[in-house]
């Protein structure tokens, strides 16, 4: 959750969207949508709207994806593919307005479809991780002909699967329970220190 008192705090001011800084021409729109958040903390806001607006950018939820709108907002990329509605810039990050905060929830590129239900990869792993205290558990998915695609869990740790599918269960519910426990050595991960899911998906299918 991110509260405008927080990101006031200038050690914290660039964590949204930090690591989504590209390593291209293009890496002002990525260090601008790091610090936008900011700005929200210094101009104020009003949560009676549903657009939380402050002096200089404007946020807004569409489909449940975090929107930014602003006179700093570029127009587009040269190559084009610039995620624009209504003047909008539609993030990639899954969130709400709640109180008077920001939540972010998730990233929406990391969602599964099972059985017809959506799965946030991203959201399994992290509340595994801090309910184990281990950064070592990784939510992936594989193909399935019954499920269409189906929740795993990689681990370097000895953690029993029923353990798992019951935390998973009461925090997200009973379509969050994963099907398949894979006990690795190494975690594999991607150059920007993301969990390469792929890998995992294809050696262990």
């Amino acid at each position: 959750m991110i509260h405008p008192k927080v990101l006031a705090d200038p050690a914290l001011r660039q964590r949204y969207g930090i690591k989504e800084v590209p390593k291209s021409r293009n890496w002002l729109l990525g260090a601008l949508i790091g610090i936008v958040a900011a700005w929200f903390a210094w101009s104020g806001y009003n949560a009676a709207n549903p657009a939380v607006r402050s002096e200089l950018v404007s946020f807004k939820i569409i489909d449940k994806r975090i929107a930014l709108r602003g006179p700093q907002i570029a127009y587009g990329y040269l190559e084009g593919g610039f995620p624009i509605k209504d003047g909008w810039f539609i993030t990639s990050d899954l969130g709400f307005i709640q109180d008077g905060a920001l939540v972010v929830e998730a990233r929406a590129d990391d969602q599964i479809i099972s059985g017809g239900e959506n799965i946030s990869l991203s959201a399994i792993e992290s509340y595994l991780q801090s309910e184990y205290s281990n950064p070592e558990i990784v939510a992936f998915a594989k193909s399935d002909a019954e499920w269409g695609e189906k929740l795993c869990i990689a681990t370097t740790s000895n953690i029993a699967l029923d353990e798992i599918r019951i935390k998973l269960t009461n925090r997200f519910g009973s379509h969050a329970s994963p099907k398949e426990l894979v006990r690795v050595s190494n975690i594999p991960y991607l150059s920007l220190g993301k969990p390469d899911r792929r890998k995992l998906s294809d050696d262990n299918s």
